[in-house]
């Protein structure tokens, strides 16, 4: 997992349900969110990430995630970046 956001709403911090996420960069793709949970699956590089709820406005973030260099697979592992995402009303 190469992202693992959290999304809320900006004005009362509850979590918001039913979001979407999109992204490109090393890997590219489109998830439905789990609760109020997304996650990008990827590599080490830098990401577009689109969040999008019915009834917010949609937000737009960028994240660079570093890899560890794996021995045996010759594949890297990354370091899962955290990322809180508000989103208002709309």
């Amino acid at each position: 997992m190469a992202v693992q956001l959290t999304v809320r709403d900006s004005q009362t911090a509850s979590p918001i349900t039913g979001a979407s996420v999109t992204f490109t960069g090393p890997f590219s793709g489109s998830e439905q969110c789990s609760g109020a949970t997304c996650v990008v699956s990827g590599g080490p590089g830098t990401y577009e990430i689109d969040v999008s709820a019915p009834g917010y406005q949609p937000v737009h973030q960028e994240v660079r995630v570093t890899g560890i260099p794996s021995t045996g697979c010759g594949c890297a592992r990354v370091e899962t970046q955290q990322l809180a995402v508000s989103m208002t009303r709309g």
